[in-house]
């Protein structure tokens, strides 16, 4: 009967360990969480402040900030829309027609560049008499030059 006993007792011992483990990372979780609202309060209220003990670490969170909003001004550049001429949609980057009214939106001048579809902006071999894009008829034009 002792060595059940003690059997038992090695077990609770070992679930109250678990608990008691468990208990001191969810106590880690929130000091981190607490702390880092601290950090965030600090900064909001005196972020701009000179000649503070934080002045280089408010600096360099400047600095980041900055940064990040130049990249963010970029990558909006990089991912802009095409904006249709006709009705002012924005479309998505390769997008041959409009969304909104179906204008196609790489309208090229045909006289000054020989097998570019007037249709849709496509390039096409010199010689061919249809769109291999859209299948519109390309200018006559190119027959002339040949």
């Amino acid at each position: 009967m002792d060595f059940f006993n003690k059997i038992k007792g090695t077990i609770n011992n070992a679930g109250d360990s678990i608990k008691m483990n468990s208990q001191i990372r969810e106590n880690e979780r929130q000091i981190q969480n607490l702390l880092y609202q601290t950090g965030v309060q600090c900064f909001n209220n005196h972020g701009n402040e000179a000649g503070t003990e934080y002045d280089r670490i408010f600096q360099q969170i400047h600095y980041l900030q900055n940064e990040n909003k130049r990249l963010q001004e970029s990558l909006s550049q990089l991912n802009a829309g095409i904006v249709c001429q006709k009705c002012g949609t924005e479309n998505p980057q390769g997008a041959a027609f409009c969304a909104n009214c179906g204008a196609p939106l790489n309208v090229v001048n045909v006289d000054t560049q020989p097998g570019v579809c007037p249709n849709c902006g496509a390039h096409n071999t010199p010689g061919t008499k249809f769109c291999a894009n859209c299948g519109a008829p390309l200018s006559q034009q190119e027959d002339s030059q040949v």
